[in-house]
């Protein structure tokens, strides 16, 4: 039987959200349908749930780490999170002004230090994650390694195991993000930029094969380190399990339901601040009689108060299949990006969810967003301006004009199907 090795930072269920884990969750399951045994490496830290997918973990043979460090920066997350509900509206008020103090101090902190781990705070548990690669890839007599990322550190794992087992394994190097092409992932300060560049560029020319998930992401990486590695590159976009089918009772039937599903904040920091189209509707009341949001998943909106935004309506989290039904009581979905620097290859995985439930996209982004390329280029939705604020007045205002029924057309939506992009990887495997 073929056999793969995959290396991931976190994986369920220490996971804060099935985003982050389904591409190498589905993938495993695809590869196992392929007639390969797959085993993972990851982090054992705080414990978050299986969001529906305990039974898929019987399948796969998964390795765990202890990773205190992680677990600390889960927690310091959350804290940070508190504290900036504490500092806003709702449960703002409670909480005392030192405890308030002493949290924001220590996640300031936090921050400092991140900055000088390089590439991340992962990087500490290399060593650890290598002694367990080497011992599983012998005795198993592992020939395929793949490294999904971020966080990027495990490709520094992948880049010594390399070294060590030579043309003995096929390296994969898989990117679900950039790494030091984006703002998100690259580091301020000289020495930790140049060390992290040292560390990809290794990474990169290393790899048998790099993969990754959207187009402009091949482009940048060979522009910033003068390489080519077309000729050992794959794009392979993430997707959607299945199309969602199925009646669900909208919701209001006098008024436009939009949903959100995921993580969003109205924190100038954040990469998903929805905080201009709610400075909106607290500007333009009106919008409420025909509009209603509907956001589930780990929502902070710490800086508006609920009471003058009505038609905003915040859930908690869903297990992932309850998300998908709920989606089909939504006349639109939406997609939020609010980062310029990392627009221009966002494909969010929920997008491909949308997609499932054919439901019309309205993409919130910078103009140059990819997500927003692929709802032009397939008719699957509208697409506003996140800094245009007249742009996203005209087009919400607009929707109760608009028949939802002219998008989609006769597009085979079977192009988004992760079973069809994970294909691309039998061909790069032993």
């Amino acid at each position: 039987m073929k056999k793969i090795l995959i290396i991931a930072g976190d994986f369920i269920p220490y996971s804060p959200s099935l985003g982050g884990v389904i591409r190498i969750l589905t993938l495993s399951e695809f590869l196992i349908r392929n007639g390969f045994e797959v085993h993972i490496i990851t982090s054992k830290s705080k414990f978050f749930g299986y969001f529906g997918y305990e039974e898929s973990l019987k399948k796969i043979s998964v390795h765990y780490i202890e990773n205190r460090i992680q677990s600390y920066i889960f927690k310091s997350t959350a804290d940070k999170k508190k504290y900036l509900d504490d500092k806003g509206y709702g449960k703002a008020k409670k909480g005392r002004l030192i405890k308030r103090l002493t949290t924001g101090i220590k996640y300031r902190m936090k921050n400092i230090v991140l900055e000088f781990c390089v590439p991340d705070i992962n990087i500490f548990m290399k060593d650890k994650f290598v002694k367990k690669a080497v011992e599983l890839i012998k005795n198993e007599d592992i020939a395929n390694l793949l490294i999904s990322s971020p966080p990027h550190s495990m490709q520094v794992v992948g880049t010594k195991l390399k070294k060590y087992f030579g043309n003995k394994i096929n390296y994969i190097a898989d990117y679900r993000d950039s790494w030091n092409t984006i703002r998100l992932f690259s580091k301020n300060n000289f020495i930790s930029k140049t060390l992290s560049r040292h560390y990809e560029k290794k990474a990169l020319c290393a790899s048998d094969f790099f993969t990754f998930i959207s187009d402009p992401m091949l482009p940048k990486v060979e522009k910033l380190y003068s390489i080519d590695i077309k000729y050992k590159s794959r794009l392979v976009m993430n997707g959607f399990i299945e199309e969602i089918n199925g009646n669900s009772k909208k919701q209001n039937n006098n008024k436009i339901i939009i949903g959100y599903f995921g993580a969003i904040s109205d924190s100038k920091n954040s990469m998903r601040d929805i905080s201009k189209m709610l400075d909106l509707l607290e500007k333009k009341p009106g919008l409420s009689d025909k509009l209603e949001f509907h956001f589930y998943g780990d929502v902070t909106i710490s800086n508006h108060d609920p009471g003058k935004i009505p038609m905003v309506k915040v859930s908690g989290s869903l297990d992932h299949k309850d998300a998908l039904k709920e989606m089909l009581a939504m006349d639109y979905l939406l997609l939020v990006h609010s980062d310029r620097q990392s627009s221009d290859e966002v494909i969010t995985g929920k997008f491909f969810e949308y997609v499932a439930a054919r439901k019309p996209v309205l993409c919130l982004g910078p103009e140059d967003m990819e997500a927003r390329r692929l709802v032009t280029r397939y008719n699957l939705g509208i697409n506003i301006d996140i800094f245009n604020e007249d742009d996203m007045f005209d087009k919400l205002r607009s929707l109760q004009d608009i028949d939802p029924g002219k998008f989609y057309g006769d597009i085979d939506i079977n192009i988004f199907k992760r079973d069809v992009q994970y294909e691309k990887f039998l061909g790069l495997l032993r």
